[in-house]
């Protein structure tokens, strides 16, 4: 029948409700946000929970932080026991641009075969300012894998009032990921927020 023919009728009421539990799929593919931390002099920021067969790769998004202490660095940490102990054994490579001569190293081979945070932002200031240090760290498939891969990429106002451009990559040697840490080399986060997000598996 045409539309033109079709009874008024059939066109009018409610539609059936429909089974949100009978729906799959629908969020495969998007960045889910897990949990957020406002870091407030805080000796580390700890994410302990949220990391499952859910999502296969992992965003921090870090954004305004000011260390408690001048020159301190920023720093992340892995455990493969929910949290109690940050001593997964990492590789990492960090590389640097920077406008001022006396905070710029090219490249760091990192800390070889590392047990604990490894310091992926140098310089950090400790004076507040809208920009501050901000870092999205993208971690690849940590529950469960032979080895966990993160990319890195950081920009801050550096503790000489510089710009400050790093980036590089952490390979973390445990089969199973489940918790990670950020922290201060020295002193503490005074301030900064703190995000993770979750990419759907399809």
């Amino acid at each position: 029948r045409s539309a033109s023919a079709l009874d008024a009728t059939i066109l009018t009421g409610n539609l059936p409700a429909i089974n949100g539990s009978a729906l799959t799929n629908i969020d495969g593919g998007t960045w889910k946000l897990i949990q957020t931390q406002d870091a407030s002099s805080s000796s580390t920021v700890s994410f302990t929970t949220g990391f499952s067969s859910t999502y296969d790769v992992y965003r921090f998004i870090v954004h305004g932080v000011v260390m408690g202490t001048d020159d301190a660095a920023l720093g992340i940490a892995a455990s493969g026991d929910g949290g109690s102990n940050y001593n997964v054994q990492a590789y990492c490579g960090i590389s640097n641009f920077s406008t001022t001569s006396g905070q710029s190293w090219g490249t760091d081979t990192g800390q070889p075969n590392a047990a604990g945070a490894i310091n992926i932002a140098y310089y950090g200031s400790n004076v507040a300012a809208s920009d501050g240090l901000n870092t999205i760290t993208t971690v690849y498939n940590p529950v469960p894998d032979t080895e966990t891969m993160a990319i890195i990429a950081t920009a801050q106002r550096s503790s000489q009032n510089k710009f400050i451009n790093e980036s590089g990559v952490i390979r973390w040697n445990q089969d199973e990921l489940n918790a990670f840490q950020w922290s201060a080399s020295t002193g503490n986060i005074a301030s900064g927020t703190f995000k993770l997000y979750g990419l759907v598996k399809t």
